[in-house]
């Protein structure tokens, strides 16, 4: 497997109106309008934005179109002052857990199918990839 170039991040959006309810939105009707963060997942993504020395301002980041990543994703652009210049140096992957497990196997160099395996991102955590 080739090295990246880049320094790639993983981050888990804050905690969402939907993990307060104790239900799972993985529809996109359901997610991409609806079940945005709560106070305290604002809180966690600054909280978390705040206390990374690893982003900086010519990172990029990328999210889906859920509702919950959409808003983690603005507050970190927010807080750690990201424009809209495109640099692959740092980048940022904001999702769901599942997703970015997935996404964690090739990196450790592990079957997909074993995305289980990979340590549980927190809330709002935010991980480097090697």
């Amino acid at each position: 497997m080739q090295n990246l170039k880049n320094r790639d991040f993983i981050m888990r959006h804050g905690q969402s109106k939907a993990n307060e309810k104790g239900i799972i939105i993985s529809n996109p009707k359901d997610g991409v309008k609806n079940y945005g963060l709560t106070e305290i997942g604002r809180r966690q993504v600054k909280k978390s934005a705040l206390k990374n020395k690893n982003l900086d301002k010519n990172a990029i980041i990328f999210c889906s179109d859920v509702k919950r990543t959409r808003e983690t994703a603005g507050i970190v652009r927010e807080v750690i002052g990201i424009k809209a210049k495109i640099n692959l140096k740092k980048i940022l992957f904001v999702a769901h857990g599942d997703v970015l497990q997935i996404l964690s196997t090739y990196f450790e160099k592990i079957d997909p199918g074993q995305h289980r395996s990979v340590l549980h991102l927190e809330v709002a955590e935010i991980r480097e990839l090697t």
